[in-house]
């Protein structure tokens, strides 16, 4: 994670889940901006340095594997960590094959976030917390 810039894009179609995530990511020590979508999270991308994304995977218009995939297009260093309510085998290994950092299941909680972000990457690799698929440490 880039330590020089602490600021974290959370983008969900759900306004009141991003505004959760958003406030987690905050109490981890992230200030953030929300987009409501794919195309909105480009545009702020393009217009803003961030030190990692989180992006929901089902969205209407740009979903989140296919904003992954611009993303890595673009900003291939970029961290990007997924959330979905529908987390199964075929959705991990998607978000690992694109290059996603972590896969969240929601609804995402403090634990998920302090973990992802805090170290402890043998405890990541482990998946010790529930819900929390970590394919690279941020």
């Amino acid at each position: 994670m880039d330590t020089e810039t602490k600021m974290i894009l959370v983008v969900d179609d759900n306004p009141i889940t991003a505004r959760w995530v958003g406030y987690l990511t905050g109490r981890v020590g992230f200030s953030v901006v929300l987009a409501s979508n794919g195309e909105e999270a480009v545009n702020r991308l393009a217009e803003q340095q961030f030190a990692a994304v989180i992006s929901d995977v089902e969205m209407p218009g740009m979903n989140g594997f296919e904003l992954l995939q611009n993303i890595r297009l673009l900003y291939p260093e970029m961290p990007v960590i997924l959330m979905t309510v529908f987390c199964d085998g075929k959705r991990r290994e998607a978000a690992r094959a694109w290059g996603a950092q972590a896969l969240l299941e929601k609804p995402v909680n403090m634990d998920q976030l302090t973990e992802l972000f805090s170290g402890g990457q043998e405890a990541h690799r482990n998946d010790s917390v529930e819900g929390l698929h970590v394919f690279a440490v941020p």
